[in-house]
């Protein structure tokens, strides 16, 4: 039979991790339904809970957008924290796809953890039915388990990161550490982290992607075998799956030395974050980023946002030339900056550069070597889809290296650079050429000009139109009336001759 629980959450806050324990348990067999049907509920409902010296853990709904959203996650606090005021999320099924009020998870018989929405759509599931699931449990690293009858992991969480590693979590080649959008919106942004046969790749989401900070280990690649990275307390370290237990090549990054609660989250920001609870104060009061030491914030692809540069003096953000882009947002400058007129295939002649010296661009590996400047920027003017030259040398500008890029995100002005010499050059839409003036104007530019006097015939048209119709449907209307008062007169001398006739009688 069925059993069916009502998540109801009235006055929990502050309870202990014992009393926690005693209401909520750890595991749940499969054939059971949780609903998320009671409104101003605290801002985490927990299903499962499971609390050890080192760090409590809960699995359920946590608010997304002021109670109005709900993801299916799990959080994490310190080992006497109240769950209810510090905690942070470090698993989410959801995250792209907030429910409302009145969701669901079922446990189905068949072995399936499925999330459905308030219409009854599914909006997330395991895909375990059928994979002989007998129960579900979270693990006291924070990890949610399904398991069969032999107690063997059919799924877990750890093998679907979304944003956030925990201690011995792994992340393995093929799978992404995918940052949030906001503190607000955990939907995913451009950021992720990938693991590559040498090592840990940051990238931003563009066509191509394009990476702004890697760690590697070159000296190991040519020992065969998966690679994945496991975050070890203290650490980030490469291993590779050559036996069954897995061997460690290298300690890539160093993080937080502590036995306290932990995790490491790719932040919204780009950041790789390792945060850890701090007992006197109850609150995550250890934030480091751990790309710090070799990333600067204007090396950050999103710092400034697209088309935008970043001061490395005093990390202020600004638009290039102000009479070919402009700010996204006014008064806001790390929205980034627009083109005011785009880039036009049609109109290749037509094009330009503006130079901006003494800048570089966080995408470190050349197109071109040993060239000059020209022969750079002529590559950019011959590639439609190319939007910025950036040119470097140290003493022969003859013997330079020329990148080109087709998306253009935070350009860093006056930063530290391997290169003596680093300029930008940034391709725009003449628009003071005689040339182009004497073509068409472009769909964005202007809608078409229509001559003045034929406007003015198609206004006496349109105006003769209209009180040619008014007149008609006025005269219609007059008539109308004429005949429904007609109409009743008549109907009253018929009355009138008809009472006459029956007093006769």
């Amino acid at each position: 039979m069925l059993a069916f629980f009502l998540i109801i959450i009235l006055s929990c806050n502050s309870l202990t991790p014992q009393e926690l324990s005693a209401i909520f348990p750890h595991t749940a067999n499969h054939s059971t339904t949780w609903a998320k049907d009671y409104y101003n509920t605290p801002e985490i409902i927990p299903i499962l809970f499971r609390g050890t010296n080192v760090a409590q853990f809960a699995f359920g709904f946590t608010s997304e957008g002021g109670n109005v959203f709900y993801l299916l996650s799990i959080i994490i606090v310190g080992p006497s924290a109240d769950i209810y005021d510090e905690y942070d999320v470090v698993w989410s099924a959801n995250r792209n796809h907030p429910v409302k009020e009145n969701a669901i998870v079922n446990f189905t018989a068949a072995g399936d953890l499925v999330l459905k929405d308030k219409d009854g759509n599914t909006v997330w599931t395991t895909n375990t039915a059928g994979k002989s699931v007998v129960g579900m449990n979270l693990t006291d690293n924070g990890n949610l388990v399904l398991f069969d009858d032999h107690d063997t992991v059919v799924w877990q969480s750890f093998d679907h990161p979304t944003d956030t590693l925990l201690p011995g979590q792994i992340l393995s080649q093929g799978q992404k550490l995918k940052a949030s959008v906001s503190s607000e919106n955990s939907s995913e942004s451009l950021y992720y982290v990938q693991v590559t046969e040498d090592g840990l790749v940051c990238y931003v989401e563009s066509n191509p992607p394009q990476e702004y900070f890697s760690v590697s280990r070159y000296n190991h690649s040519a020992i065969k075998g998966r690679r994945y990275i496991k975050f070890l307390i203290g650490s980030l370290s490469l291993f590779i799956d050559s036996s069954e237990q897995g061997d460690q090549l290298d300690t890539l990054i160093t993080t937080i030395s502590s036995s306290s609660a932990q995790y490491i989250q790719l932040t919204p920001d780009g950041e790789l974050q390792a945060s850890a609870w701090e007992s006197k104060s109850e609150k995550w009061a250890t934030s480091v980023d751990i790309l710090g030491n070799f990333v600067d914030k204007c090396s950050y692809p999103l710092f400034c946002g697209r088309n935008a540069i970043c001061s490395a003096n005093d990390q202020q953000c600004s638009c290039p030339e102000i009479e070919y882009f402009k700010p996204v947002k006014d008064h806001q400058p790390k929205q980034g900056c627009y083109e005011i007129t785009p880039i036009n295939c049609s109109y290749t002649k037509d094009q330009d550069f503006i130079t901006l010296e003494h800048t570089a661009y966080f995408v470190s590996t050349p197109d071109m070597v040993g060239v000059n400047v020209t022969t750079c920027k002529q590559a950019c003017l011959k590639n439609c889809s190319c939007k910025a030259a950036f040119f470097w040398y140290d003493l022969n500008a003859s013997d330079g290296e020329c990148l080109l890029m087709s998306e253009l995100f935070t350009m860093q002005m006056n930063g530290y650079t391997p290169y003596i010499y680093n300029t930008a050059y940034l391709k725009i839409q003449n628009i003071t050429s005689p040339s182009l003036n004497a073509l068409p104007p472009l769909p964005h530019q202007a809608p078409t000009v229509v001559p003045r006097n034929r406007v003015s015939h198609q206004a006496a048209r349109v105006v003769g139109s209209t009180i040619g119709s008014f007149v008609l449907l006025l005269v219609a209307l007059i008539g109308f009336i004429k005949y429904v008062v007609y109409k009743r007169k008549r109907e009253a001398t018929m009355e009138d001759e008809y009472l006459d006739q029956v007093e006769r009688a």
